[in-house]
């Protein structure tokens, strides 16, 4: 006891909360500062929940999807660890398009058939021609040069993701 009558051990009301974002800091907040952004996950539920302006839930969803398919991903890669090689790398690409799935998973429950096409149509372009387009401009400017080959070859990705759809 202390000598004013406390104790010495906070209780367990005021260690638990303690504790818990002790953890939280550490696994979290330090591995990533966008997982700031969790603190949008609750005000994006309670934005839809309550009849509020559609921009600001729109908002609310958008800052809040962010941290939470970081951790879609963290957690796929996670669990493929206990995974053989084959399986843990189709693991981790199924996670890292879980948000896309259900995206257009509920847009399609919904009716939404347009966000559906233009989905598929978004994401088909960002990983065929800005990540491959990323993916030359860094071996350009690191060899100097990129032969016809690779040229030609941005080009076929280019179309293909045109007539895709």
């Amino acid at each position: 006891m202390r000598p004013c009558g406390l104790p010495t051990v906070p209780r367990w009301w005021v260690r638990w909360p303690a504790q818990v974002w002790q953890v939280t800091r550490q696994r979290f907040v330090r591995r990533s500062y966008l997982n700031l952004l969790l603190v949008f996950v609750p005000l994006a539920i309670a934005a839809v929940v309550t009849p509020m302006a559609p921009d600001i839930v729109l908002t609310f969803n958008f800052l809040a999807i962010i941290p939470v398919s970081g951790l879609v991903h963290l957690a796929g890669e996670d669990l493929s660890a206990n995974l053989s090689r084959t399986h843990g790398k189709l693991l981790v690409a199924f996670s890292d398009n879980l948000v896309e799935l259900v995206v257009g998973i509920v847009a399609l429950c919904k009716g939404e058939i347009y966000l559906v096409q233009v989905s598929v149509i978004g994401s088909s372009l960002c990983y065929s021609l800005l990540i491959m387009g990323s993916c030359f401009l860094a071996h350009g400017m690191r060899n100097y040069l990129c032969g016809a080959m690779c040229i030609a070859l941005y080009a076929i990705i280019a179309l293909a993701a045109f007539l895709e759809p």
